[in-house]
């Protein structure tokens, strides 16, 4: 990850503020005035230092009094900037990050990329996590960033000024003459921040690219997890306890090698930090202490003085203190704009196989050659014509692209070359071999992708009970995970369920009786000789029981090995 995944990061989170409404640009222009507000707060406080100190030096208890309202002017005025601050700050955050989530996930589930982004050769890992958690670290620390950066910016110009003002000039003699060095507690302040700034970042340089090799283990580690509860019952079932822990011992590894080397890379670079807590009270002080012994200075004007050197150098260091945490935005932002670049990628590769869409329940494909994302050839010349009412059984060997056929007539296929005309989405539904059913209710589960919304209750129940799920119909408002619940067989009866409702003018279906037993596939596939007659159908199995419930049957051939396309 460089610099285009940051570029590609900037494409798609600087639309908010192009299309930025009322609100944000409120928002944001409030926080400048918040910050200019704290910055004379802060000079203020530097001033009421020189005041109070001035009056105790001169045992003067009516100044030292007068003074105390300006305190509290100081004070509350610390306290309503930085909760203003705070609450603008917070607002532009959470409308940023919600535009850039919902601008992400609509790139995630635009034409199936989601699909396809795990299958090309440039594959993009973790996803979800990117969505839900890379945009948020992506956007809260750069707005904070941005704020406190031009906090630092003004801070320096302003106290550096009040800096060369209040200083004055040290003169010193040199082989009998003498110098003057105008400015010169300015002079001192940058000398010293460059050489913080300088040791900072030879050594906090490297931290980013740790830092990203880090989230990157930390997301890998979260993966295998998931995926280990996601198939628990084929592990548990394989006796795959030992290998399961050793490879999450192995990714638990690869997260502790990833945080020692940022452990490493954050205490190299918090050395000039630490030695500037150190110092910074003390530099103002050697360096003005010649003057106030001559009289030139106050004590109130030299504590004003030590103040306006802490917040010189506060600011100028701020982003030398903000290595890790700017560390941690870069590596989020890329990771966000490597997510964004290669769905772009997904989308442009769409076109490789022309998709045509029709309003009849026919299929045709012309010289249709089918790929792995590798390049590897799968299938080729595939001519098929599927007339309206027809039911076509396709079959062949393992490995011959019948699964792959049917992900290419649903469009969401795109590796391969040749032309596909199909019906428009809403005269045709697909069914997988594992029947996809979402979180909620079961009722919900049965509509879905059925295009119909305020079924009435008796069709439920009729099309449970025609499909052998009668015994569901209690729990139609059931919410659980029955994606989780049901046995692979039952949710291939509730895909059956779906069609009743849906009424399709063609069907095709992969695989999607596989694990029916032989009566219950005869009863469900008779629906095409009864309430679904006349529809178009075309499914891939492997079953002879299959053949009796269609009038044709392709059967698909491997290429022949080192056959050239």
């Amino acid at each position: 990850m460089g610099g285009g995944d940051l570029a590609a990061f900037w494409r798609v989170a600087l639309p908010f503020w192009r299309a930025g409404s009322v609100r944000v640009w409120a928002l944001a222009v409030c926080i400048v005035a918040v910050v200019g507000w704290q910055m004379a707060v802060q000079v203020l406080w530097t001033d009421w230092n020189r005041w109070f100190y001035d009056a105790l030096q001169a045992r003067n208890l009516p100044g030292v009094m007068a003074s105390l309202p300006v305190l509290g002017l100081v004070v509350g005025g610390f306290v309503l900037g930085g909760s203003g601050l705070l609450v603008a700050r917070m607002s532009l955050q959470l409308g940023w990050r919600r535009h850039l989530t919902q601008a992400m996930s609509d790139l995630w589930l635009r034409d199936q990329r989601y699909f396809r982004l795990g299958l090309g050769a440039r594959a993009c890992g973790n996803p979800e996590y990117r969505i839900c958690d890379d945009v948020r670290l992506a956007v809260e620390p750069l707005v904070e960033l941005a704020t406190g950066g031009l906090g630092a910016v003004l801070g320096a110009v302003v106290f550096l000024g009040l800096l060369m003002r209040i200083g004055g000039s040290l003169t010193f003699e040199v082989a009998g003459g003498q110098i003057a060095v105008p400015g010169y507690m300015g002079i001192v302040a940058f000398g010293y921040d460059m050489v913080l700034v300088t040791a900072a970042w030879r050594t906090g340089r490297p931290l980013s690219a740790s830092v990203a090799l880090k989230n990157e283990a930390e997301a890998l580690f979260r993966a295998e997890l998931t995926r280990l509860r996601e198939n628990a019952a084929s592990v548990a079932l394989c006796r795959g306890d030992a290998a399961e822990r050793l490879a999450a011992r192995a990714r638990l590894g690869a997260v502790g090698a990833a945080w020692v080397s940022v452990i490493r890379r954050t205490g190299m670079s918090s050395l000039g930090v630490n030695a500037n807590i150190a110092l910074s009270p003390l530099v103002p002080l050697l360096f003005a202490t010649p003057r106030y012994f001559s009289g030139a200075l106050s004590l109130g004007e030299l504590m004003q003085l030590s103040g306006a050197f802490t917040a010189t150098v506060a600011a100028m260091v701020w982003f030398v203190e903000r290595t890790p945490q700017i560390a941690d935005w870069l590596a989020s932002a890329r990771r966000v704009g490597a997510l964004a670049a290669r769905l772009s990628e997904a989308a442009a590769a769409h076109a490789a196989i022309e998709v045509v869409r029709t309003r009849e329940a026919s299929v045709r494909t012309t010289e249709l050659c089918l790929r792995l994302p590798d390049g590897a050839l799968l299938t080729q010349g595939i001519d098929l014509a599927v007339a309206p009412g027809e039911r076509v059984l396709i079959t062949g060997a393992s490995g011959s692209g019948k699964s792959t056929l049917i992900k290419a007539v649903a469009g969401i296929w795109p590796w391969g070359s040749g032309a596909i005309a199909v019906p428009d989405d809403g005269i045709v539904t697909y069914m997988p071999q594992h029947a996809y059913i979402p979180n909620g209710t079961l009722r919900a589960g049965l509509e879905y992708g059925t295009r119909r919304c305020g079924v009435a209750d008796g069709e439920h129940v009729a099309v449970l009970r025609r499909c052998g799920l009668g015994y569901l119909i209690a729990r139609l408002d059931e919410v659980g995970r029955w994606d989780e619940s049901l046995s692979g067989g039952e949710r291939q009866r509730l895909a059956f369920a779906r069609l009743l409702l849906a009424r399709p003018a063609m069907i095709v279906m992969d695989e999607a009786t596989s694990a029916l037993d032989p009566a219950s596939e005869a009863s469900l596939m008779s629906l095409f000789a009864a309430e679904l007659a006349g529809c178009t159908l075309i499914s891939v199995g492997h079953r002879d029981s299959l053949r009796a419930w269609h009038t044709r049957e392709v059967v698909l051939h491997p290429p022949v090995r080192g056959a050239v396309a």
